[in-house]
């Protein structure tokens, strides 16, 4: 979602500009994506998306609908830790993200607020597994038993959610190989 609006917005201001498109096709190349912001990495069979560095409502929404959008995925996983400073809305936010995650195989949830992304998992009807963890280590063990081969996790929590550690406890588990 986001890696691609930025890449279609500098190839906009490239042509404005009146670059080649040699020089934009060189550029868009040797552009690196920004760490913990929808970063693909290997997860022993499987491939994640780390997308940690901030989970807003529509951050995590639109990673979430990008994730359910591509083909040729096998089993989708959600590892997400709960959203923070939302105040008066952190219910009803966890909630719209669950009924938003209802198309993922499995929902592996970490912090109090994600007990909200549950309720939104059960009024969307998903069959998906899904559990509240409090640890990152137990919510690693557990989605590290259920990867296999051509599966996406997406990793997205608010920065204090530290979703990456669950991410390092999961492919330390895996190993190389998976």
């Amino acid at each position: 979602p986001g890696p691609c609006r930025a890449a279609l917005a500098a190839i906009l201001v490239a042509r404005w500009a009146g670059l080649s498109d040699e020089a934009i096709r060189s550029g868009l190349e040797d552009a690196r994506p920004r760490p913990l912001r929808m970063e693909p990495r290997r997860l022993g069979p499987a491939r994640a998306l780390l997308d940690t560095y901030n989970a807003s409502p529509e951050s995590s929404l639109d990673a979430i609908r990008f994730v359910l959008s591509l083909p040729g995925v096998g089993r989708r996983w959600l590892a997400f830790g709960e959203m923070r400073e939302l105040g008066a809305r952190t219910e009803a936010e966890h909630e719209r993200v669950g009924r938003e995650a209802a198309g993922f195989d499995g929902a592996f949830l970490f912090g109090e607020g994600c007990r909200s992304v549950l309720e939104g998992l059960t009024l969307a009807g998903a069959k998906t597994e899904a559990a509240l963890f409090r640890t990152h280590r137990a919510l690693a063990e557990a989605l590290a038993d259920r990867l296999g081969d051509g599966d996406l996790v997406l990793f997205k929590g608010s920065r204090r959610s530290e979703m990456e550690r669950a991410f390092t406890l999961c492919h330390d588990r895996l190993g190389e190989g998976g």
